[in-house]
């Protein structure tokens, strides 16, 4: 069985890849924004960091979310996000700091609405992995589940406009 989860995550991060430059194709030719396409390719290089040794690479998250806050502006939910993430880093709260500097970034580019949808879908994902690992795990990667909630929030919100 665990032989299977490991094949799994291998064709996952081959799969999220190329799903990710078939997405960014795709939204070429919708007119997107530069900064929806470069916060896709960070929850990629970051999801491959969290489910290789679970790390948060925090120059590659500066580098990028620099780039994103040039054009758009940093709000006060973004402020809270990084608070949040300090709070974290000092062992106040038991989340992994990365996660909430990932939606950082990502509120940045979404609504309120959009982020919270993000996050029940990145939950419900990751309940599901939870459930079906066996033996559970005490903690699990968690970027990954949130890059698939952005790509899925992204998808919908393409589709319907």
């Amino acid at each position: 069985m665990t032989l299977l989860y490991h094949y799994f995550f291998k064709t996952y991060l081959a799969e999220s890849f190329l799903s990710s430059l078939f997405i960014c194709f795709f939204i070429s030719q919708q007119s997107w924004e530069w900064g929806k396409i470069a916060l896709l390719f960070l929850g990629l290089l970051l999801s491959f960091f969290d489910l290789k040794t679970q790390t948060y690479p925090l120059l590659i998250w500066l580098i990028f979310t620099g780039l994103i806050a040039y054009v758009h502006p940093i709000n006060s939910l973004t402020l809270v996000l990084v608070a949040l993430a300090v709070l974290s880093y000092m062992g106040w709260i038991k989340i992994g700091e990365g996660d909430f500097l990932y939606l950082a970034s990502s509120s940045l580019l979404l609504s309120l609405n959009e982020l919270l949808w993000m996050i029940q879908i990145a939950s419900l994902l990751g309940l599901a992995y939870f459930w079906i690992s066996k033996p559970p795990k005490k903690t699990i990667a968690f970027i990954p589940f949130l890059y698939l909630g952005l790509a899925i929030v992204l998808f919908i919100d393409m589709i319907t406009k």
